[in-house]
């Protein structure tokens, strides 16, 4: 059982929660030992009340899960842990990841808190609500960044919130576009609320966001902080066309049903175009500095 148990708790995609670090990275607080450290509790806090999350969520949605053709798999999809077991683990590491938050600060325990009452919200109901869901979705991540910030006590600028605001909903509205393409938002026992026709909307939301982020990104490059805080502030502006390509060509791969386990971050992750974008985009951060 315990193999099931690590499975369930989707310790991969923990790799979602390095936004955390995010107030760090943009603040060029590299070498403050403090921050980094507040930051990695705040991480761990964070993954242990998102796992807490998915547990809920997978014994929710057990049902619907099997007759998915890859969610399926699931420990609790397949009965492969008792729902009692489940429950139980749920609940000790959510208290574990408040408990973690509040060593870093009251704000931080709030703030994990709060995840955990979201998240269980939208897996009980607010998954099935049309578009309130994806916004859901988009404000999990930005959540990590905002718990970066009051770990650290480094302000989040308006315009890293409006980037982020338009990357992630637009990976949201991928994820469910994605859904739609692999023809389940339809299957039987499906909790979704979009149909297979509403593929032309998603994909019109969906790409206008990731266009928005790229338009806020210009218009921070463009400003007099970006100028005191980088050396060459100009290789900067080449992030966007590199935003671009990526985004374009994950939506291309969704419309032709390429992103089987439709989680564009999970694809990402094991995509070597994805990499390459990714390692693109530090070099020019580093460069920059």
């Amino acid at each position: 059982m315990s193999a099931s148990i690590i499975s369930a708790v989707r310790p991969a995609q923990w790799v979602k929660n390095v936004l955390v670090f995010v107030p760090v990275l943009l603040a060029h607080r590299f070498h403050d030992r403090n921050a980094l450290v507040q930051s990695a509790m705040a991480f761990l806090a964070l993954c242990l009340a998102s796992s807490s999350a998915y547990l809920f969520n997978d014994m929710l949605d057990a049902e619907a899960d099997r007759q998915h053709p890859i969610k399926k798999n699931r420990p609790f999809a397949r009965r492969q842990i008792p729902i009692a077991v489940g429950i139980s683990l749920a609940v000790g590491i959510a208290l574990a990841g408040v408990a973690l938050g509040y060593s870093v600060n009251d704000k931080v325990a709030g703030l994990v808190g709060l995840y955990l009452v979201v998240t269980l919200a939208y897996s009980v109901w607010l998954k099935q609500v049309l578009m309130v869901d994806i916004l859901l979705l988009a404000s999990f991540y930005m959540f990590r960044v905002v718990l970066g910030s009051a770990a650290t006590g480094i302000r989040i600028s308006s315009s890293t919130a409006l980037v982020g605001l338009f990357v992630f909903t637009g990976l949201a509205t991928l994820k469910r576009y994605a859904e739609v393409c692999n023809r389940v938002a339809d299957s039987a026992g499906n909790r979704r609320a979009y149909k297979a026709n509403d593929g032309p909307a998603l994909l019109c939301l969906g790409t206008s966001a990731f266009v928005g982020a790229i338009i806020s990104l210009g218009l921070y490059l463009g400003s007099p902080d970006v100028r005191q805080l980088y050396r060459t502030p100009d290789l900067l502006w080449m992030l966007c066309p590199v935003l671009l390509g990526w985004s374009g060509r994950l939506w291309i791969l969704a419309q032709r049903g390429e992103l089987r386990d439709e989680n564009p971050v999970a694809f990402a992750l094991r995509d070597r175009w994805s990499h390459g974008a990714g390692l693109i985009s530090a070099c020019i951060f580093v460069l920059a500095l």
